[in-house]
């Protein structure tokens, strides 16, 4: 597929899942509060500091050490997302059963969507 395909016909439909996804889980903004916007804007900067060493790092970083400093990295952001995703699992099983539920249920589908992410 072209890009201009995908572009025009590719775009579309994500964002349309994009918005379903958003309109059924606008609860999510409750659960995760201050401190968990917090925490994605972390998880955002080890991400994008994988994918990009040394560009939104504030000093230069050592080639020699580039292995330990993505693979860190992507350590930190993995197991703060796994955790978050945990959280408003479990609110949305709240939510949706008004029982009481614990976050330690939803651990490992938290740690399944991490990795394959």
């Amino acid at each position: 597929m072209k890009l201009n395909d995908w572009l025009n016909n590719g775009i579309p439909a994500i964002v349309a899942s994009l918005e379903e996804i958003n309109e059924s889980s606008l609860f999510i903004d409750k659960t995760i509060g201050f401190a968990g916007k917090e925490s994605i804007y972390r998880i955002l900067h080890h991400f994008r500091s994988s994918l990009f060493p040394g560009v939104y790092d504030k000093c230069p970083i050592d080639e020699a050490k580039i292995n330990v400093i993505v693979g860190n990295n992507l350590r930190t952001s993995a197991l703060e997302l796994s955790e978050l995703i945990e959280k408003v699992l479990a609110n949305k099983k709240r939510v949706e059963s008004q029982l009481e539920v614990e976050n330690d249920m939803f651990k490992e589908q938290a740690n399944e969507l991490v990795m394959n992410l």
